[in-house]
């Protein structure tokens, strides 16, 4: 019935190296050692009108190129795509608002996804920025510049898998001078995610945000 249709979608984005479901659970103090699948026995008691999502994909980088062309350009035109075939399906385009959860290189996903929303011409595409009523960022980090640290440099480091760190992007084993270097950005990549934050600030002058991050280290 009508009163049964959700009044809200929420959708959930891990970062680099998480996955659609793993990635977001929550310890249980009442079983120790056994965490809970947050977005489905937590968020969703507290938010029982909501329709709650979590998009997936491929979130191991092999190296800062790879994450920004692929990862970033290549799955938020995916989650727009996807995002907006499914609203239409359900018949909630232009009327059920929509919330997104990103953590870390999600983030960029979203911001990519929004600002490709309010750039198309298909109505269905467009309604993803025009139903965005907030997000909620964990620890998206900047892009960083070649005079500090680079934030995702060192998630690379953290997130990708052993045998990414001994290959190089044509394919054969490289050194770690050359591993290290190919985990550095190169200008143009640079370049286009500071174009991207400011498209993002461009198109969300009004969109109520939440940042979270750690302060200690």
């Amino acid at each position: 019935t009508e009163t049964d249709r959700p009044r809200a979608s929420i959708v959930a984005i891990h970062g680099l190296g998480g996955h659609s479901f793993s990635h977001w659970v929550s310890d249980d103090p009442a079983v120790r050692g056994k965490p809970r699948p947050w977005l489905e026995e937590l968020l969703a008691v507290d938010m029982p009108k909501a329709r709650i999502m979590t998009y997936g994909y491929i979130s191991d980088g092999i190296n800062y190129r790879y994450v920004v062309r692929n990862i970033v350009y290549g799955r938020a035109l995916d989650l727009a795509r996807s995002l907006a075939y499914r609203r239409n399906k359900d018949g909630c385009a232009h009327s059920r608002p929509l919330f997104f959860i990103a953590h870390s290189l999600g983030g960029w996903i979203v911001k990519r996804a929004l600002i490709i929303s309010g750039e198309a011409a298909d109505p269905e595409l467009r309604d993803l920025e025009l139903s965005t009523c907030g997000v909620a960022f964990f620890g998206t980090v900047s892009p960083g510049r070649p005079s500090s640290p680079e934030p995702l440099a060192r998630v690379f480091r953290r997130t990708t898998t052993g045998s990414c760190d001994d290959w190089s992007p044509s394919g054969r084993r490289s050194g770690s001078a050359d591993n290290d270097a190919n985990m550095q950005p190169e200008d143009s990549e640079l370049e286009w995610l500071t174009s991207q934050m400011e498209a993002f600030k461009a198109i969300s002058p009004d969109l109520p945000r939440l940042s979270f991050y750690e302060t200690k280290k």
